[in-house]
């Protein structure tokens, strides 16, 4: 197992960069959907309207994974055993 302060390091890089994607594009995303829900489609429009909102769900949950996706790893990491070591078992 590495040391617990490279864990906590690549935990922190990564998370950072995460935040940091998750600033740059949320909003040009957002604007993508505004662009999309503004365009008049005529009969389509009610699916449009139907499913839009389902789709601007799934982007904002991919961010989420992505932002929790260093925390559970760090945990994971924490918490994981050293297969070097067994206690025998008796049958």
């Amino acid at each position: 197992m590495r040391s617990i302060t490279i864990i906590g390091a690549t935990f922190l890089l990564y998370l950072f960069i995460m935040i940091i994607v998750f600033y740059v594009l949320s909003s040009p995303v957002a604007y993508i959907f505004d662009a999309f829900a503004g365009v008049p489609l005529g009969e389509a429009s009610d699916e449009m309207a139907t499913y839009l909102p389902y789709y601007r769900a799934a982007v904002q949950l991919g961010f989420a994974i992505g932002i929790a996706t260093p925390v559970v790893w760090f945990i994971m990491k924490i918490f994981s055993r050293e297969p070097a070591y067994y206690m025998p078992r008796r049958y």
